[in-house]
């Protein structure tokens, strides 16, 4: 299950149902990412249940959000393959470890990274 909301912050809402995780960083470029079982995997050997993504804004940076798909390659650019996650507090939130481990992401624009925080929950 995908799910998207603006209002709701899984850190300061304690929404968090189970066990949140230490949240990460990755930089998305002009380059297809996805998340390995190794960046997720926790201190006890479990793979999270849900993940928490966010886009933080890049200073300098016109566009700086993403593009993203589940078991498919997003590609930058308007009308493009791919849903848009941009970084003004919208969440994404990703049920299941085979919906996370499908996830997708590149950089909105050609040549402008973006800053992607993850935040898996177990």
């Amino acid at each position: 299950t995908v799910c998207m909301d603006q209002d709701v912050n899984p850190v300061t809402n304690n929404t968090f149902k189970l066990t949140p995780g230490v949240t990460f960083t990755k930089t998305a470029n002009d380059t297809v990412q996805s998340l390995s079982e190794l960046e997720l995997i926790d201190s006890k050997g479990n793979l999270p249940t849900k993940l928490y993504v966010t886009v933080s804004p890049t200073a300098g940076a016109s566009g700086t959000g993403i593009k993203w798909a589940i078991n498919a390659d997003p590609v930058q650019g308007d009308d493009t393959l791919g849903n848009q996650l941009n970084p003004d507090g919208t969440i994404l939130e990703l049920e299941d470890i085979s919906w996370i481990l499908a996830f997708r992401f590149i950089a909105e624009t050609n040549t402008e990274n973006a800053i992607v925080n993850f935040t898996p929950e177990y």
